[in-house]
Order: structure tokens, then sequence, then C-alpha cells
């Protein structure tokens, strides 16, 4: 999961809720989602964008474990395509009635069933004399670790791909990462992979065209670096300065659509890294690859810069290939 997804997972816990989406969940053609809590309805949202309605069933500010629907909140739960809940009977209130929805087909997605639940060490919990409280209980409260989130989100992707890929927000960084830790993998490898050669090598020419100096000059230490940290096998490092390097092009190439890529490139070459996708030391002709481009974009050869940045990519089309090998989809 991507960095702004856990900021906005620090911005509810600091009291800036999620707003319910009003009526949605009681009829009409969108995918309605019901999230039982806030948090968790923030980080779907931020996944599904304006393209789907989340609905907020616990007001924020309310105590989850108290909480008691009415009927119009029931009515929502039952029409919903998809509930998204903690589990660990966080939800106390509602439990009854989201076990309900659960056996009449509501798809429901548990995200305490996706983690390594925490258990309550000595001293932490509160003296409520509430059961989650207690020394080695289950503890339900999923959000006061983003780690935990990740691992659940992580879980979501597939289930929100399951709801129509098509429409969801498929440049938003969270759900790229999430497919690509998912069994949608290939199909999502093989479009971002399409991508990147549509923009890329027009990028690496128009940097040639219009790049400053200064830009131009921070070009030659990356691609130094990446040849150190290549050839060394350390692939950590030889990932960060790839990335600056994919991303230092497009934010200076003078188009602001690919500039905006430029965090997408980056959720794809860290997801190559954590997947293994990734030889044990980067082949030479990537790093000289690598090193052409930034000879062609510091020297003003836009064609040269092109035809370079379309080398590079045709090895990572190949090595996608040969790691996760698929049939292209069909018209």
């Amino acid at each position: 999961m991507g960095l702004a997804a856990l900021v906005v997972v620090a911005s509810v816990i600091a009291g800036c809720g999620t707003d319910s989406s009003g009526d949605s969940a009681n009829g009409g053609d969108r995918t309605t989602i019901v999230v039982t809590y806030s948090v968790l309805g923030s980080l779907v949202s931020d996944a599904v964008g304006d393209n789907a309605d989340v609905v907020v069933l616990i007001p924020n500010g309310s105590d989850p474990h108290e909480w008691e629907p009415s009927a119009k909140d029931i009515e929502r739960l039952n029409n919903a395509d998809l509930i998204v809940r903690n589990g660990l009977d966080l939800e106390g209130g509602v439990l009854d009635v989201l076990n309900l929805a659960q056996e009449d087909g509501v798809p429901t997605f548990v995200a305490s069933d996706h983690i390594t639940v925490r258990l309550v060490g000595e001293g932490e919990g509160l003296p409520t004399g509430d059961p989650d409280q207690e020394v080695g209980a289950q503890d339900p409260h999923l959000w006061m670790d983003p780690l935990t989130l990740k691992d659940a989100m992580v879980a979501l992707g597939p289930v929100l791909v399951a709801q129509g890929i098509d429409s969801w927000s498929v440049l938003d960084t969270n759900l790229i990462d999430w497919r690509l830790h998912s069994t949608d993998r290939e199909a999502q490898i093989y479009s971002l992979t399409q991508l990147r050669l549509a923009v890329e090598p027009a990028a690496a020419e128009s940097a040639a065209r219009f790049a400053s100096i200064h830009t131009r000059a921070r070009l030659l230490p990356l691609a130094s670096e990446m040849r150190r940290t290549g050839e060394a096998g350390l692939l950590e490092e030889f990932m960060e300065f790839d990335i600056e390097f994919h991303r230092l092009l497009l934010e200076s190439c003078g188009n602001e659509l690919f500039a905006a890529l430029a965090n997408v490139v980056a959720v794809v070459l860290r997801g190559r890294t954590e997947l293994g996708l990734m030889p044990a030391q980067p082949k030479p002709e990537a790093i000289s690859g690598h090193e052409a481009v930034v000879q062609a974009v510091f020297g003003g050869d836009p064609d040269a810069a092109r035809t370079a940045m379309q080398a590079v990519l045709d090895e990572v089309r190949v090595a996608f290939s040969d790691a996760v090998p698929r049939q292209r989809p069909s018209a």
C-alpha cells in the first residue's frame, strides 16, 4: 500500500472522518460499498474515488462497540454491493445485522480475517472491564497500526477488482499496489507495461528538448549510482535510484499529464522488486540502456533519447513476460 493511504489513516485518526454518501445503497446503478467505520471508509474511498458510492455506517465519533443501526441503516446493508467490516466483534451493536446480511448473500470483506491479530499485552488494556481489554485478548482496534491496515487493504484489492475493475480509479497508486499483490497481478503488469511503453519514450524525447540544464545534470549521478548499486546486487538501493531516474524524466518533460504518472511508475518499480520479479543483479544491458537515455537527454538529442528509452522498456517487457507469462488479452 502507498504512503498516501497511510497518511489518510493518520488524518482520520486525528479527527478527519469520512462523510456518509447518502442514500445510494437504497438502489441505483452505481456500485455501493458500505463500510462500518470511518478509517476503513477513508481507505476504500481513496481507492474507488468518485466511481462508486462509499457509505460509512457508524457515524464518526460514535463507539463502534455500542452503536446500533436504524431501519434505514439495515436497508443500506441489505442493498449493498459489498460490505467492508472490521471483525473481531468490534461492531458489537450491529453484529447481528452484519451477519444476517452476509448470510443473505451480500458480499462481505472482514478485515481481521486477513491480518495477524495482535494480542493485548500486560499493562496495555484500559480498565474498562471490556473483554477486548484483558491481557491476551485479541485487539480489534486495527486502525492503531497502519502496517496491519496495509495487510488488510492488500487483501481487499482483489475483492474490489471482483466488483468490476473498469469502474475503479485504475491509476490510483493504492489500487495498483493491491492488484500487483493479488491474483490479478499478471493483468496489472501487462496494462502498466503497455502504459509505460506508450508514455516514457515520448517523455524522454521531450526531456531532451525541454529539460533545464540543472535537471539534465541531475541525471548523470543517478545513472552512475544505478550502475554502482546494480553491479553490486543492491536491489533496494538500485530501485530507489531507478524510481528517481524515471520520476525526473517524467516531471521535466514539459507535459503535466506525463508528470502525473510519476507515482504510478514508482509503484510499478517497487512492486517489481517486492514481488521478486527483478533478477538478483540487473542485466548489464538494462544499466547501459539507462545510461544511454541520460547521455541523449543531457546532449539534447530527442531522437536518441526516445530510442534509448524504448530499448529500456523493451527489456522490461521481456523480463516481465519471462517472469509472469500470459496470453495477450482478447479484443
